[in-house]
């Protein structure tokens, strides 16, 4: 029987330092939104994959990562290389993140809480002309941006179910 604890004569130095080199995922496990896969207009097809969203292309496989929870909706833009996310996490409060990706250079350019809700972004797509993007939370609460004029005040409008949407 053990009665006396003796301290090591020469113990191991811990470093809690941050370590300099940072780990990039070469894969991602967590599919399941079939109906999500979108192609871009350079043919490469991007779809998500728990908390990000993958693009595939010639050149390889690319994994985008920005999100704190599930992706549960992807758009792509009609004309240009850009895709929306849209995920199920609150952030700050402020309900689901939706973030707009420039697919060439595979940088985030805006991130934005949908409104004040708790509830995931279940469906989003751009209008035909590129203008805006259109999400629809989980109860049914529908959110239209202007993708044009991101930067200053992008929501237009938010309105519920079958609410008459003003533009």
């Amino acid at each position: 029987m053990l009665t006396k604890a003796i301290a090591p004569t020469n113990p191991a130095q811990i470093n809690s330092s941050v370590p300099t080199a940072t780990l990039e995922p070469t894969s991602v496990s967590g599919f399941r939104s079939p109906h999500a896969i979108k192609f871009l207009p350079n043919g490469a097809f991007v779809y998500p994959a728990a908390a990000s969203a993958v693009i595939v292309n010639k050149k390889g496989t690319t994994i985008l990562r920005h999100h704190q929870d599930d992706v549960n909706a992807v758009a792509t833009h009609p004309t240009s290389q850009y895709i929306a996310l849209g995920d199920k996490y609150v952030l700050d409060g402020q309900g689901p993140a939706l973030s707009l990706w420039n697919g060439d250079k595979h940088i985030i350019t805006w991130r934005l809480g949908v409104g004040k809700l708790a509830q995931a972004v279940v469906a989003i797509t751009f209008n035909t002309e590129g203008t805006h993007l259109i999400a629809v939370s989980e109860n049914s609460f529908i959110y239209i941006f202007d993708v044009t004029n991101i930067q200053k005040s992008p929501i237009i409008t938010e309105s519920i179910g079958t609410d008459k949407v003003n533009l």
